[in-house]
């Protein structure tokens, strides 16, 4: 994805703009040369690897870590023990040990872990080093989810297809083998922070401390100085004094923000945008960035001032360089993707902060909300189940924000200001081109209308057909829906959607690996800006996956754990 520096001149544009990557990347070093390199970097990546992971085992011999280490040749595996109803998968992208500082990747469960078939192989490559102690003994077992500990016991052997996806039951904790990533898209960029207080003293988080963004200037790629990718991060909503009560206070301040933090996905050296001015705008406001009223403004007695930070911030980067001639990639992932779908077409004038010419292009990752009852009969052990249209309507009418989010013509066209913040509803109405991408089994809104966090559904209550039945017209719904965004007149609209159960991936290492008609969203993003610069004369991309397996039925959604 490396753009080669390209100038679109006067006599295409019509001004002297700079504009962003050809079709074509620069040519792929041949021959010996190209060995000697890959040769040169996978000396350095071993040695480096073997070095940083041995001060991973706690107590014991650095011999041992060492043999860990160099299994089977490739990136090292470590083992970690994961805690009850966690899979592997999601253990090894969950917990701390293969966490970088600052390193939004921590690593990805591996299916050819060498799961040990004798008890001392267990005991010293698995148990030890994870810090566990099998006080009850070991067992051969046939689970799918062995090498395991329940009560004290550890069980060996597994009969699992796929080790590191199979859930285990409820008492039960895996071990799992994981390994850090590696390659371009795991060099992650570093971002410094701006705080907004002297710009503008309302644009506050909901405890009064001043927000502000995440942002570098472009580097020396004059195709892609003009060029601003603007994202606001996710981070869901609060709708009334409760929800607002149990959100965590570092979601609601910036005291603790980081001077600089490091960003990757669509911010790593492998994006297709990694030269180009980067901002990502940290999420504070709970309100997902439609707010502005003041805390005596509202019954719940919190700033929700998210409309006023997002506007802020525009006109804060017109200041360092943003002008009618910059291409900007404005957008967001989850509550960042639902706030920009709100705000697209109202944010270059006359009805917004930025100046007239500016050409914009949405990148809308996880705000496709569907508008479907929750079951009727909650067994979950997290309480009553959720319904997301209901906290929507609650939450405009507690930060006063209909005006911001549903602007007259939307009002006309679907008859309620609420259905203009639920993206089955608005996305239809959006005049400013965009690419969107829209899980069928979105986590986040089946695990909040069904009340199960982050489980997959070997972890929803038995019996467990209704729950099936719940996510699969789910996933129907918003098939049919996107297929409704190709047949409306509009500009021009890229989809990419698939089968996993996934959501707001695109600042992880998934924004390279879930793929859905041969695209993944980094490929898919530079189609899209090929095609809105003119450049390439390529289509949008538009995929809708229809696989019929169920959740997790395409062959991205198996492989995108694997190193």
């Amino acid at each position: 994805f490396r753009p080669q520096k390209k100038t679109v001149g006067e006599e295409s544009q019509g001004t002297e703009s700079h504009w962003l990557l050809s079709e074509d990347g620069p040519p792929i070093p041949q021959g010996a040369k190209r060995c000697a390199v890959v040769a040169v970097a996978l000396v350095l990546l071993t040695a480096a690897t073997a070095t940083a992971t041995v001060p991973l085992f706690r107590g014991h011999a650095q011999a041992e870590a060492r043999q860990l280490v160099n299994m089977k040749g490739r990136t090292p595996i470590v083992w970690m023990l994961a805690k009850p109803t966690w899979s592997c998968d999601y253990a090894c992208g969950t917990l701390g040990k293969l966490h970088s500082p600052g390193s939004p990747e921590k690593g990805c469960c591996r299916e050819d872990g060498n799961w040990p078939e004798t008890t001392p192989q267990m005991l010293q490559s698995v148990v030890y080093p994870t810090g566990y102690h099998c006080k009850g003994g070991v067992f051969n077992g046939g689970f799918d989810w062995d090498p395991s500990t329940t009560n004290g016991l550890c069980f060996t052997k597994s009969t699992a297809p796929y080790k590191c996806k199979v859930d285990p039951m409820p008492n039960t904790r895996r071990f799992c083998p994981c390994s850090k990533t590696s390659g371009p898209e795991t060099v992650y960029t570093e971002l410094s922070l701006v705080k907004l207080g002297s710009f503008d003293r309302k644009a506050i988080c909901n405890d009064g401390s001043p927000a502000g963004l995440y942002w570098r200037p472009a580097t020396g790629n004059d195709g892609q100085k003009d060029v601003w990718l603007i994202l606001m991060e996710q981070g869901g909503q609060c709708f009334d004094a409760a929800s607002c009560a149990e959100r965590s206070k570092g979601a609601k301040t910036s005291r603790h923000w980081r001077y600089k933090r490091l960003f990757g996905g669509i911010y790593s050296r492998a994006s297709p945008v990694k030269d180009a001015n980067l901002v990502s705008i940290p999420y504070c406001s709970s309100d997902a960035f439609v707010g502005d009223v003041g805390a005596s403004e509202n019954p719940v007695k919190l700033h929700f001032r998210g409309d006023r930070i997002l506007k802020t911030v525009l006109k804060f980067l017109m200041t360092k360089g943003l002008s009618s001639k910059s291409l900007v990639i404005f957008g967001g992932a989850s509550s960042g993707a639902r706030a920009a779908m709100v705000h697209l077409d109202r944010i270059v004038a006359p009805h917004g902060p930025l100046p007239a010419g500016v050409r914009v292009l949405g990148y809308l990752d996880s705000p496709f909300w569907i508008d479907q009852a929750t079951l009727q009969t909650p067994r979950s052990r997290n309480g009553a189940f959720h319904n997301l249209t209901e906290e929507t309507i609650k939450l405009l009418q507690m930060t006063n924000a209909s005006n911001t989010v549903a602007p007259p013509e939307c009002v006309r066209a679907l008859g309620a200001d609420w259905k203009c913040a639920l993206g089955m509803y608005r996305m239809p109405l959006i005049r400013t081109p965009y690419l969107l991408v829209a899980s069928q089994y979105d986590a986040f809104q089946l695990d909040r209308n069904l009340a199960y966090w982050f489980k997959r559904n070997h972890s929803w209550p038995s019996p467990q057909e209704d729950y099936k039945s719940w996510a699969d017209h789910f996933a129907a719904t918003t098939r049919t829906q996107l297929h409704h965004l190709n047949h409306t007149a509009a500009p021009p609209r890229g989809v990419l959607s698939w089968s996993c159960y996934s959501h707001a991936e695109s600042y992880v290492n998934n924004f390279f690996k879930l793929r859905g008609g041969g695209f993944s969203m980094a490929e898919a993003l530079q189609a899209a800006l090929l095609n809105v610069t003119g450049i390439g004369h390529r289509p949008m991309p538009f995929v809708v996956e229809e696989c019929h397996g169920g959740m997790d039925c395409g062959r991205s959604c198996v492989d995108r754990y694997k190193c």
